[in-house]
């Protein structure tokens, strides 16, 4: 699969994902998940963003990193595995995809805060 299509993949699933139509569930301040049944086979979809030392001069420099991994059970394999480390437009698509996934998280917690306090009397 060639770059533009990956993309193109990612893309659409950032859509999906800011349309809620995919339940991600977080499990870190860093990782999302997202289960999907079909028929007998569970497919798991794990977005990861990592924050590593970049050194530049001599002094580290804050550098993010985003991998998009697909697995599937039954039989249990790896369908696709992506970093952002050596191409920037897959990074900034993996962003926007990280940052849709935790932005809906935000929003989702703050409508159940806001249900906890509305039911205090």
């Amino acid at each position: 699969m060639e770059n533009k299509d990956i993309i193109a993949q990612i893309d659409k699933l950032t859509q999906k994902t800011k349309d809620k139509k995919v339940a991600w569930t977080i499990t870190s301040d860093q990782l999302a998940r997202w289960i999907q049944s079909e028929g007998d086979k569970t497919f798991v979809t794990t977005l990861q963003m990592q924050i590593r030392p970049n050194y530049s001069q001599n002094r580290p420099v804050a550098s993010k990193a985003y991998y998009l991994t697909i697995q599937s059970t039954n039989p249990n394999e790896i369908l696709l595995q992506i970093n952002s480390r050596n191409d920037d437009d897959i990074k900034n698509s993996l962003a926007k995809l990280y940052h849709s996934v935790m932005q809906i998280s935000e929003e989702e917690k703050i409508k159940k805060i806001n249900k906890l306090i509305s039911g205090i009397n």
